[in-house]
């Protein structure tokens, strides 16, 4: 592979970046710190065990994505 000479780096200077705007209907990561913080108020202050029996209840109760 040879290295880009001055031309090649100008044109890559010189190309304008096209930003295409897209409408999300549903956003992962502000309801993945929805979960994470409703997760930490919950067990806030739990024992260890108490921490495991909650994680076994809500795996039970979480909903099914099939």
């Amino acid at each position: 592979m040879q290295p880009l000479k001055f031309v090649h780096l100008k044109m890559l200077l010189n190309m304008e970046t096209k930003v295409k705007t897209i409408e999300k209907e549903f956003d992962s990561v502000k309801t993945f710190r929805a979960i994470k913080e409703k997760i930490s108020k919950d067990i806030f202050q739990m024992t260890l065990p108490q921490i495991k029996e909650y994680l076994q209840q809500q795996k039970f109760n979480a909903p099914c994505s099939a």
